[in-house]
């Protein structure tokens, strides 16, 4: 669960944001899109990063942020019940790899309903 203090300018998660933005060389897109990744993964975790973008879009916001999102995130949070998919996923004991895979179809929509 995140707290507060971790987002403080003094915290060292911002100072390691802060340290990523200022030696970043490259797609500035790329970079934004990587820190609003990060803080979707500290409030819902790495699970629904993986059920919201590729693998490939996963690894590559990795390296952006010179992060592993297992290490780096929880896999779910409290904030993950807010998920229709993953609730689906696990609701329905679902194999979690195979529905990122692709191999299952077991929803159609990861949109937050309003609470």
């Amino acid at each position: 669960m995140i707290t507060v203090d971790e987002l403080r300018p003094e915290s060292i998660r911002c100072k390691k944001l802060l340290n990523v933005i200022r030696s970043y060389s490259g797609d500035t897109a790329d970079l934004s899109n990587a820190i609003g990744f990060h803080f979707i993964g500290l409030f819902f975790g790495w699970r629904y990063l993986y059920m919201i973008h590729g693998k490939k879009t996963v690894k590559k916001y990795e390296q952006v942020l010179d992060i592993k999102v297992s290490k780096e995130f929880d896999p779910i949070s409290t904030e993950s019940c807010r998920s229709e998919g993953l609730n689906r996923v696990f609701d329905k004991q679902l194999n979690y790899w195979k529905v990122v895979s692709g191999d299952i179809k077991a929803f159609h929509s990861l949109q937050m309903p309003l609470e």
